[in-house]
């Protein structure tokens, strides 16, 4: 079985709580809606999905 869900992410916050906070939570949601909710969270962030896909905005 296959898990189809976000590999890895890294964030960038103002503490490392809150970047921690949003890449874990990022991690548990299925692959399409982590990089949804990353976009909507309005943080630099990079990912990469299940298959070595990468993503990411710089804001």
């Amino acid at each position: 079985m296959v898990i189809q869900g976000l590999s890895a992410v890294s964030v960038t916050a103002e503490t490392c709580l809150v970047a921690g906070s949003v890449a874990t939570i990022a991690l548990l949601k299925p692959c399409e809606q982590g990089g949804d909710w990353l976009n909507s969270i309005s943080l630099p962030y990079i990912a990469v999905d299940y298959q070595g896909r990468v993503y990411q905005n710089q804001r």
